[in-house]
């Protein structure tokens, strides 16, 4: 006998006396001793003893089943810088805001990416938004954005419901407005619009634009410019309009661009044959383009123009200051019917998902073109932080200091200025 014979025969042996003593309950059944004395197939494991490949094949069940009796991982998935909750394709961002208008406010944006749809998926992500805030006084703000992409990109579509009632400041109109004439009053405001684009060339999109905004007086400042039949009464109106416009989007990414334009330009008359209380036009260029300098360190570019021609209430009217354009300044610092602003901004990485950015730029109002004055610029400096919280969208939330010719501001909003 060889000692490869040999060697077969003992543990042929220790496993028959193993077998022999062994509890009732460890002996195979008899489908098992069927298999057992059944032909090997091609290509099976004749050398190795039935007990040992019983054992191993027992061994290999039970952390099978033990994987499968593991609890699931939970669907929630939470992060602390930023605050982030998420399950599912749902992101919330808890938010805290301060204005010296309305004051502290406590919220969130909700945010659902939409999986794609349509026989032609869409390149780009669409998404549903809820956003919310809440005063300390029970006052409140809250909005519904749509973002959506179907036919490969072919056709696109934005929407916006919101409705607000806390408190605005104003000043007057004109570029010489003073800070000490602010005043506060809080209307009850309800606004919507739709867009709707069909790809025609390139990246050129050509679509229509319908608007409906309705404000009531709920307060104004005693004493103040409103607080007269006539400033009651240019707030307590309601419009509707509907016209055309154009968008050029060549973005390699729509919340964190890198290269690419996106343009954008409306004209929308509103008058009293659809409804409208009030008769006048509005109209919009916003030039945005995005130049990548080095490794990932870009310099975005923007131009803007508005414009209220008509009898447009002053709510209508072209404004400076807020997160858009002149973050330096409150919102309706400075308002007139006309307003033309330019600003750049330079973003690089810092760490992970923390980059920063250095921005400028200048506004200014003016009755019309022929009355703009330099003299009336208003000037933006500032810098601020870009931490990304998801990892497979590149949407930022923003921390910016802004400083101007009268006021220093820090703001922190979920996604670029621009």
């Amino acid at each position: 006998m060889t000692t490869v014979a040999l060697a077969l025969a003992i543990l042929a042996s220790a496993s028959t006396k193993a077998q022999s003593v062994a509890p009732a309950a460890a002996q195979p059944d008899a489908e098992a001793m069927v298999l057992a004395h059944a032909p090997a197939p091609a290509g099976a494991d004749t050398l190795t003893p039935p007990a040992v490949r019983g054992a191993v094949a027992t061994a290999a069940d039970g952390g099978a089943m033990a994987a499968q009796a593991a609890p699931p991982p939970s669907p929630w998935r939470i992060s602390y810088l930023p605050p982030k909750i998420s399950r599912g394709s749902f992101d919330y961002l808890p938010e805290v805001h301060y204005s010296s208008q309305s004051g502290p406010t406590i919220g969130g944006d909700l945010v659902y990416t939409l999986p794609p749809f349509g026989a032609v998926p869409a390149g780009r992500p669409s998404d549903l938004r809820a956003e919310a805030r809440v005063g300390f006084d029970r006052h409140f703000a809250f909005a519904l954005v749509s973002r959506i992409y179907w036919s490969g990109d072919r056709y696109y579509s934005k929407a916006r419901v919101d409705y607000s009632d806390l408190e605005r400041a104003f000043y007057g109109i004109g570029p010489d407005a003073a800070r000490t004439d602010r005043e506060l009053y809080r209307p009850r405001a309800l606004r919507a619009y739709v867009e709707i684009f069909r790809h025609a060339w390139r990246s050129l999109k050509v679509g229509a634009r319908a608007e409906y905004e309705y404000t009531q007086a709920l307060g104004v400042q005693a004493g103040g410019l409103l607080d007269t039949p006539a400033g009651l009464a240019a707030i307590d109106q309601s419009i509707i309009g509907a016209g055309v416009a154009l968008d050029w989007d060549s973005r390699d990414c729509v919340d964190d661009p890198a290269a690419g334009s996106h343009h954008q330009a409306f004209v929308i008359p509103f008058t009293d044959d659809i409804g409208s209380q009030r008769s006048f036009t509005n109209y919009n260029v916003d030039l945005r383009h995005y130049l990548r300098v080095g490794s990932n360190r870009v310099v975005a570019l923007q131009g803007f123009l508005y414009g209220a021609a008509g009898d447009a209430p002053f709510w209508r009217l072209a404004t400076l200051g807020g997160r858009a354009h002149s973050r330096a300044y409150s919102t309706g610092r400075y308002r007139d019917h006309l307003l033309v602003a330019a600003q750049a901004e330079y973003r690089f990485p810092l760490w992970h998902r923390l980059g920063g950015v250095a921005f400028g730029g200048a506004a200014v109002v003016a009755p019309d073109f022929a009355a703009l004055n330099g003299s009336d610029l208003q000037p933006t400096i500032g810098a601020g932080l870009r931490l990304r919280f998801s990892r497979t969208r590149r949407l930022p939330l923003a921390f910016d200091l802004a400083y101007g010719r009268e006021s220093t501001r820090a703001l922190i909003t979920l996604g670029h200025a621009f």
